[in-house]
């Protein structure tokens, strides 16, 4: 097939998601480094391919506290986004998020508060207020104010934040955020951590029919398997009669033995189950480092 055919780049590229995941960054990172060079000669700067892998490999860097590195990357996709996708694209909004994560973590307030503010303001527009990455953004800006030695408005902004969908990740580890550290003390901040653990709680309660996968993948559906179960199990059993079955007293030719159409049923329906599970897990395993948010305590979100 050749080192640049499509096949051979898709799997270079799933093999980079599956160093990530395996938390084998350095060398994911060389293998993102020439799976987008490969792409750029091929597919052009605007393709949404490239733009993930190129996002991807910022998303690499930041993990690896290679911040100035990051920041090249997140400038040069974010560019193209605007471009390409528009300056207001969930994917573009992202970028942004992570380039103000990689500002604030080389100390670059100023510029990082820029960055998180036309962010946030984007996000209220086009996502709205309770969505979860505009809560994350609201809370980044709590933290470089913070940072900044502006404890209301950090306080302010991540009270906003737990109002208004932050993870329960964000609000059970708003205590030990290093980024917060400048807050401990006060005791509107001390309120605060308070207010964010009952809402944790609340959140991590189980819920009947909850839909729980970060993914936006479309779910794929199959019959009941109870159901099929059910319909096969009274389709053979005994006592249900049946107006074309041979009388047992008359005598016949012997004949083989097949499985039933219910039971082929079954058999198939339960195979394509497998089969989609199996397709969605590795979809959404590949998506995990495609298309996520790097948070700053490296976790990553959809």
């Amino acid at each position: 097939m050749g080192p640049e055919h499509q096949e051979t780049v898709e799997t270079m590229s799933v093999l980079a998601t599956t160093l990530q995941e395996a938390g084998r960054f350095s060398e994911a990172e060389p293998l993102l480094r020439q799976t987008l060079e490969i792409q750029l000669r091929t597919l052009g700067p605007d393709h949404r391919v490239v733009l993930a892998t190129t996002t991807s490999l910022g998303n690499t860097l930041i993990i690896e506290n290679r911040f100035a590195d990051a920041e090249k990357v997140f400038r040069q996709v974010i560019e193209t986004q605007r471009r390409a996708l528009g300056p207001e694209h969930p994917d573009t909004l992202n970028s942004m998020m992570s380039l103000g994560n990689a500002l604030m973590e080389q100390g670059h307030y100023t510029e990082a508060e820029k960055v998180y503010l036309d962010t946030f303001h984007a996000e209220q527009r086009v996502l709205g207020p309770d969505h979860p990455d505009t809560a994350m953004t609201a809370y980044d800006l709590g933290c470089v104010k913070a940072h900044e030695g502006h404890k209301a408005e950090a306080i302010s902004y991540l009270t906003q934040a737990v109002d208004h969908g932050l993870e329960p990740y964000g609000d059970i580890g708003m205590p030990n955020d290093p980024d917060l550290n400048w807050l401990h003390g006060d005791p509107r901040f001390t309120a605060v951590i308070a207010h964010a653990k009952e809402v944790a709680q609340t959140k991590q309660k189980p819920a009947p029919q909850r839909r729980t996968e970060k993914s936006h993948l479309p779910r794929q559906t199959a019959p009941s398997l109870t159901k099929v179960v059910k319909i096969n199990s009274m389709a053979s059993s005994p006592n249900t009669p049946d107006s074309n079955a041979p009388n047992p007293t008359t005598p016949g030719p012997a004949a083989t033995e097949q499985p039933s159409f219910g039971t082929k049923h079954f058999l198939f329906v339960l195979l394509l189950a497998v089969l989609f599970f199996i397709l969605g897990h590795s979809m959404v395993r590949h998506r995990f480092f495609q298309g996520g948010r790097v948070h700053r305590n490296g976790s990553v979100g959809q």
